[in-house]
């Protein structure tokens, strides 16, 4: 903290200071420096609510945890989320913010050779290991009812633990991602309910040219345009993941892409220079007003 605010005594006019994530954010705040810009990449209370563990339960976390997130989100000039559904949040707290979508911007498919279902993330992470139940438990079975040969491979820390299931192989922990998407086709997530910020795992299947099958409220989130094959319960993606798969085809269906209108107002990822230097100017101008 001490070099932090040392740091900033030796702060220019033309010096911008960025805080991204909550920790960062937290750190600058209680030294007493505002940044110019802070990145959401989470709506905390959200994880809090969700995922505390009993005794952060019994202490009554989430509700303090909202009281600081309100508090310190108010400090930097200008907010920008990841997520759209993270910036309606913090909008609703009376906290000017706009949605950043860091999602590609073009998708460029690759043939699928088989039918296998994919799943990338570390499962001691606790909404990835409901993800991993879900599809291993609800959806795969099903999707076998349709189409035998489907499988799943899973990979990320702790993934392991499924490597028992029929139909599952597990890769274990990797150290090469394009390990995982040439054994994959198809990329799942099945993450249901209330989320905060976007699906890493999504946006990297969408990179390396695999679909996603994903709820619609991931997909609008992360500002996802193309790539992305919507379904938003079990039976919806059983369904669309079967046809897929079935079919071995690479058109999927004009349907499932969406246009950036569709999701909203946004800026994104290549205009922030742009946006950033317009939103100082106009700090700039009300601060000498």
């Amino acid at each position: 903290m001490k070099k932090i605010q040392s740091l900033a005594m030796t702060l220019g006019p033309n010096d911008f200071v960025v805080t991204s994530q909550w920790p960062a954010l937290l750190l600058l705040a209680d030294a007493g420096v505002t940044s110019d810009l802070h990145i959401a990449h989470n709506v905390d209370t959200v994880i809090s609510r969700s995922h505390d563990p009993a005794l952060f339960r019994w202490m009554g976390n989430a509700g303090r945890m909202e009281a600081k997130e309100r508090d310190i989100l108010r400090k930097p000039k200008t907010v920008l989320a990841i997520s759209g559904s993270d910036a309606d949040r913090i909008e609703s707290w009376g906290i000017p913010c706009k949605h950043l979508t860091i999602a590609p911007e073009e998708f460029n498919e690759r043939t699928p050779l088989s039918t296998v279902i994919g799943f990338i993330g570390k499962a001691t992470w606790p909404p990835n290991a409901q993800a991993i139940r879900l599809l291993v438990d609800e959806v795969l079975p099903k999707v076998r009812e349709k189409l035998p040969s489907a499988t799943v491979v899973l990979s990320g820390r702790n993934s392991e633990t499924w490597s028992n299931a029929e139909g599952v192989t597990s890769l274990g922990r990797i150290d090469d991602l394009a390990e995982f998407y040439d054994a994959a086709d198809l990329v799942v997530v099945p993450r249901m309910g209330e989320s905060t910020g976007v699906s890493v795992k999504m946006l990297e299947a969408v990179t390396y040219g695999r679909p996603v099958v994903v709820p619609t409220t991931l997909a609008r989130d992360a500002g996802l345009m193309s790539g992305a094959i919507l379904a938003d319960d079990v039976d919806g993606m059983v369904d669309v993941i079967s046809d897929y798969l079935g079919k071995g085809s690479v058109n999927f269906g004009g349907a499932q892409t969406t246009s950036r209108e569709s999701w909203g107002d946004a800026v994104k990822l290549s205009e922030l220079e742009d946006y950033v230097a317009l939103s100082s100017s106009q700090v700039d101008i009300e601060d000498h007003q």
